[in-house]
């Protein structure tokens, strides 16, 4: 098979440094007596598992150990959350303050968990909801989350990710670990933006694992404007929509190193137990776990300019928790998951049948917006509040993890 590389130039697929060895059956993982994997870590097994990890030359690495640097969960989840209120998407979310968040519910924090849902009727055409940013931001580390539930439903257009959130978007870096809209596919990309341009050699990726691209590619510079979508290459598994997620729950994590974004999924009962304390091991992991992988410095190592200074590719990063109602990729696809035949939606403005609105088109099309129309609901005609109850997190945390003193030696 031959693959075509970023420069080109067709290139057979070949072994590469960063070759990752990590697979399901992976010898030096087996399944405990309480269901959970254990792991026996021997010289073999850390070099085996650390194929998937870049390092310029043969040498000990010092493994400095993660350690916790910021917990949100129980009843002081929001603690340190900022509410924003713009909605850049020009769809039917009307985001609100604390107050009115905590005052009608649209945000609930429990002992054991917290609620994050769509809310009620706003302004036209609008329903209340949230876009949460974390006030702490954070170079390098761990990314977790444990769920029980995702919003899903039509209209409905969720996202857990991480921003930079200076200047212009996205010269700073973001990384949408979960996102999808409507019902359909969730999609895991990075993006990048400005001078800073960088793009992932695909025969790199492919040697680590099983890894494919849909609706983005391998290029992570992003520009919309002209179909630069960013790069997301993912296993199958992570493109569940909304209600499959919810019907399997369990941890994300994306860990982010001077070299290279990984993102991981562990089911329920398959959550290492490192995570649920404070200091976790992902080298320990097992790669059947990893739903995506980003690797910026060995990509450069096998193709010179290709993703230049990855240690610098992105700013400190905020966390960014949000339900996005309609809007210009949730409204663009909204008839092909949402839309009867047998039960048309109206325009708001008289004209009669609704319209799906092309992506970038807010104005003066959204009276006519068939999302919007139908998750307003302003007749309570097409069952919008009933349907709109799956739009809720349900998480029992949501953790950063940071690197601190040396643990030991990857040799």
């Amino acid at each position: 098979q031959v693959r075509a590389s970023h420069r080109g130039i067709a290139t057979p697929p070949r072994r590469h440094p960063t070759a990752c060895a990590h697979r399901s059956h992976h010898p030096c993982v087996r399944q405990g007596l309480n269901g959970r994997h254990e792991t026996i870590l021997t010289t073999r097994s850390l070099a085996i598992m650390s194929r998937c990890t870049f390092t310029s030359s043969n040498v000990s690495v010092p493994i400095k150990k993660y350690h916790l640097a910021k917990a949100y969960q129980g009843a002081d989840f929001f603690q340190g959350w900022g509410f924003g209120e713009h909605d850049w998407t020009g769809g039917a979310s009307q985001y609100v303050n604390r107050e009115t968040a905590t005052a009608e519910k649209i945000v609930q924090a429990h002992n054991t968990h917290a609620i994050v849902r769509v809310g009620g009727r706003g302004d036209f055409l609008k329903r209340k909801s949230v876009r949460l940013t974390t006030e702490d931001s954070w170079m390098y580390g761990i990314f977790a989350m444990r769920f029980t539930h995702v919003p899903y439903g039509c209209g409905v257009w969720p996202a857990f990710w991480i921003n930079s959130g200076l200047g212009h978007w996205p010269d700073g870096g973001e990384l949408d670990i979960l996102e999808y809209c409507n019902f359909g596919e969730s999609v895991i990309s990075f993006h990048t933006g400005g001078n800073k341009r960088c793009a992932l050699e695909p025969t790199v990726v492919q040697d680590c694992d099983n890894f494919e691209t849909l609706r983005v590619g391998y290029d992570c510079f992003t520009d919309y404007k002209v179909g630069m979508l960013g790069c997301g290459p993912a296993k199958p598994q992570s493109r569940m929509n909304g209600q499959e997620w919810s019907a399997n729950p369990g941890v994300l994590a994306a860990e982010w190193t001077e070299s290279a974004m990984k993102v991981f999924f562990f089911p329920d009962k398959e959550v290492p137990v490192d995570l649920e304390g404070k200091s976790p091991q992902p080298e320990t992991w097992s790669a059947k776990h990893m739903i995506a992988y980003f690797p910026f410095a060995a990509s450069e190592a096998a193709f010179p300019g290709l993703c230049p200074a990855p240690a610098e590719l992105l700013e400190p990063q905020s966390i960014v928790l949000n339900i996005a109602l309609c809007g210009d990729w949730a409204s663009q696809t909204f008839a092909q998951s949402c839309l009867s035949s047998e039960r048309p939606i109206e325009s708001s403005d008289g004209s009669g049948r609704c319209v799906s609105v092309p992506s970038g088109t807010y104005s003066p099309l959204y009276k006519r917006d068939c999302c919007m129309n139908y998750v307003y609901d302003a007749n309570r005609t097409y069952g919008a509040d009933a349907s709109l109850e799956t739009a809720y997190f349900n998480i029992t945390w949501l953790k950063v993890f940071q690197r601190g003193g040396i643990e030991s030696e990857l040799l």
